[in-house]
């Protein structure tokens, strides 16, 4: 008797669960793709000219107690494939991805990222 009613608070808690996930589902479903694109004062125009039309938007902002040419030239100098933790998880990744060869890129690093189209000073 005492298993019987386990089983059904356990069958309770679970419909609960699930129907309180399905409803974040439908709720972000029912959002996705309805972003406001309003243009705030960020600064942002860069990706706004690279990116007119997005489904999404996460802009994030972080001030730093430094000037900009310093952050800039150290930040372009960063070599992430320096730090063991870093090529770990890009290696797990290609790992479960099943990536199976290093893919080698079409164009140079610079028109990849968007360097030469006049967005922003080359490191």
């Amino acid at each position: 008797m005492n298993s019987v009613r386990s089983l059904r608070w356990l069958a309770y808690g679970t419909s609960l669960a699930l129907g309180v996930y399905a409803c974040c589902v439908g709720f972000l479903w029912r959002r996705y793709g309805r972003s406001d694109h309003s243009r705030d004062a960020s600064g942002e125009q860069y990706l706004d000219r690279l990116l007119p039309n997005y489904d999404v938007i996460e802009r994030v902002q972080t001030h730093v107690a430094a000037p900009a040419d310093l952050v800039f030239s150290n930040a372009c100098s960063l070599n992430l494939q320096s730090s063991g933790l870093i090529r770990a998880i890009f290696r797990s990744r290609e790992i479960i991805l099943g990536r199976r060869q290093p893919a080698k890129p079409t164009r140079p690093w610079p028109r990849r990222t968007g360097q030469g189209l006049g967005l922003e000073p080359p490191c």
